[in-house]
């Protein structure tokens, strides 16, 4: 156990409850899940592993809206960073993809290359509910994709295949596993070293003056644990039935459920995600994104629409103030669905915005 954390029961929340489990279980596991819940919430020292370049020195910082695992306010944005010539040809400087914003008292933080002419924020996800979408099985996810476009509707989604695993999660969908994707933020974003069995995305040594493994394999499995079984985003309770129906209807009326697929079949059961977990091209190449596995600056991975009301500002990078802004702002793929919404009867645009506020 990771230094000045202690094991215990606490008042978590009770199961299907917001940040609380997200079923029931036994002692065991709801011990192991506790532990990984204060390991997230826990401030990381340097005495026991910040650093030495980081952006937070907790999972919490950057995941507590509205509720520990969820979304991050917008002052948590991560910076990337590379050069993007014509063709385009993309390239990630050594010093890596990520310019984390601190440094340990003495040492040097890491700056952007003057010759990096693409330096993009992108805004913590939430992570609520990500375990069943680890457990969405491959050939679900790929039964949506149609990168040529095969029944011309205009959206030609592509997985981003890691390592021959379809890639899910983060803003390029550039993890396949959750494992993988806690590993690297634990890295990139805290500074920890974890042993290196647990994920090829984790960092055996670093710079510090603390013994590594900094987080034991049984740390690191614990908070995997935690993000593995945090409930998902509850529907909002109240609204006016009649207006929500007709959102739900506009939804599908204009194509928004095309990428944002309502729900995918799981072991679990039906992930009502809203979102196909794939790539489309979604923005605009003067924008200035940076790339991941096979993405493209203009492409990201649908995002998930589940608990959109708690996540604001929204886009990749928090641009958009509103759920209104956000719809106005889908170019590419997305633009033949922001015209019709565009163009929309006050009311129904209304009973759309409704829709996703319910959600």
């Amino acid at each position: 156990m990771a230094e000045g954390v202690a094991a215990g029961h606490g008042d978590a929340p009770a199961v299907g409850q917001p940040g609380g489990p997200d079923r029931e279980l036994s002692e065991a596991d709801f011990a192991r899940w506790y532990r990984g819940r204060e390991l997230f919430e826990h401030d990381v020292e340097a005495r026991n592993g910040l650093g030495p370049l980081f952006d937070a020195d907790s999972c919490r910082v950057c995941h507590c809206q509205p509720f520990l695992g969820g979304a991050g306010r917008i002052d948590m944005n991560m910076v990337f960073f590379g050069q993007l010539a014509e063709g385009p040809e993309f390239t990630v400087f050594p010093e890596g993809l990520e310019a984390p914003k601190l440094s340990l008292v003495g040492i040097a933080r890491r700056e952007i290359p003057p010759a990096a002419n693409i330096i993009e924020q992108r805004k913590p996800a939430s992570l609520l509910g990500l375990g069943l979408v680890d457990r969405i099985p491959a050939d679900v996810l790929l039964a949506n994709a149609d990168p040529d476009d095969a029944d011309l509707d205009g959206v030609s989604g592509r997985p981003n295949m890691v390592d021959g695993a379809v890639g899910r999660f983060g803003r390029k969908a550039a993890f396949a596993t959750l494992r993988d994707m806690v590993a690297y933020m634990a890295d990139v974003a805290i500074g920890l070293t974890l042993p290196g069995d647990v994920s090829v995305y984790a960092a055996a040594d670093d710079d510090d003056a603390v013994a590594d493994p900094e987080w034991s394999a049984e740390d690191f499995d614990d908070i995997v644990f935690f993000v593995s079984h945090i409930a998902t985003p509850a529907p909002a309770a109240g609204g006016d039935a009649a207006t929500i129906n007709r959102g739900r209807e506009v939804f599908d009326e204009i194509g928004c459920g095309v990428c944002h697929v309502p729900s995918l079949d799981s072991p679990d059961g039906p992930v009502n995600a809203y979102s196909d977990f794939l790539l489309h091209e979604i923005t605009l190449a003067a924008l200035g994104n940076t790339v991941q596995g096979i993405s493209t600056p203009t492409e990201f991975r649908t995002a998930p629409l589940w608990g959109l009301r708690d996540t604001g500002p929204y886009l990749h990078n928090g641009a958009a103030d509103t759920i209104d802004a956000a719809i106005l702002s889908h170019f590419g793929e997305g633009q033949p669905a922001q015209d019709r919404y565009f163009f929309l009867p006050p009311d129904d645009r209304d009973a759309l915005l409704a829709f996703l506020e319910s959600l």
